[in-house]
């Protein structure tokens, strides 16, 4: 009895430290599930229309934004997109070095998307990103190819010429 009860005990205190470790390990580490998007908009207002195939004229970022998403597997709710870390034109990209720990919290895991496309929006400005959306909020809508994997950081470039990637 002493012998089975030593035995539970040392499975116990494994199962432990196993658990720490891999906590540990996953603070400053991407998971091979796990993948963080960051995008950097080099769109300028004057692409922007004919990016989406508008009319000129038809972007006003008064009265519009552009949002990128990833659609969920099964939409929680009406939280039904991934909405991805954007930086414009204007202000500093996305860099090469960045440290895993800022970027975690954009990150999301492979079971939670229905497909690695991303949704380039321009929607009304009041309307939610997350929320399944009605046509009147929606301007236009463009799929791009994903172009981005599991298990790391990856920043990408959107400009006239669709999705690539920035750091390699």
């Amino acid at each position: 009895m002493k012998k089975l009860l030593i035995a539970i005990i040392v499975i116990v205190i494994l199962v432990f430290l196993s658990d720490k470790i891999y906590k540990v390990y996953s603070r400053s580490n991407v998971n091979s599930h796990e993948s963080i998007v960051l995008l950097n908009n080099q769109l300028s207002e004057n692409e922007i229309d004919l990016f989406f195939n508008l009319e000129q004229g038809t972007y006003d970022s008064n009265e519009h934004k552009i949002v990128f998403s990833l659609l969920k597997k099964d939409g929680y709710l009406l939280d039904n997109y991934i909405n991805l870390p954007v930086r414009i034109q204007s202000s500093t990209e996305f860099d090469c070095n960045l440290e895993y720990d800022k970027a975690r919290p954009y990150g999301f895991y492979d079971y939670e998307i229905m497909s690695k496309n991303i949704i380039a929006r321009i929607i009304t400005k009041n309307a939610s990103a997350i929320k399944q959306l009605n046509s009147k909020e929606i301007i236009s809508e463009k799929r791009l190819g994903g172009n981005y994997g599991f298990g790391k950081l990856n920043i990408l470039d959107i400009n006239k010429n669709g999705l690539s990637k920035h750091c390699e």
